[in-house]
C-alpha cells in the first residue's frame, strides 16, 4: 500500500481466524537517516559554541517537513 509520504508496510498474524499480531512500518521510519542527517546541517549552520540562532527552529520545521509533509498534524 502507498502512502502520499512513502509505503506503508504491514504485516498481520492471523491464528485460529483472529489477529494474533500486527505490526506496521510507517513512512517516517524509512525517511529517519535522511531527516537525522539534514537536521545535523541544520545544527551544524545555526548552533555555535556560543549560542543558538533563533533560525533553527524554522531550520528543523522545515527539515522534517520536506520529508514528511504529514508529521506535524500526526504528532500534536
Amino acid at each position: 500500500m502507498e502512502a502520499p509520504r512513502g509505503p506503508l508496510i504491514h504485516h498481520y498474524r492471523v491464528e485460529q481466524g483472529k489477529i494474533a499480531r500486527a505490526e506496521f512500518i510507517i513512512p517516517t521510519v524509512h525517511n529517519m537517516m535522511a531527516i537525522e542527517r539534514a537536521l545535523r546541517v541544520a545544527a551544524e549552520r545555526y548552533v555555535s559554541a556560543d549560542s543558538v540562532a533563533l533560525e533553527l527552529e524554522r531550520a528543523v520545521g522545515r527539515v522534517v517537513r520536506a520529508f514528511d509533509p504529514c508529521i506535524a498534524c500526526a504528532t500534536h
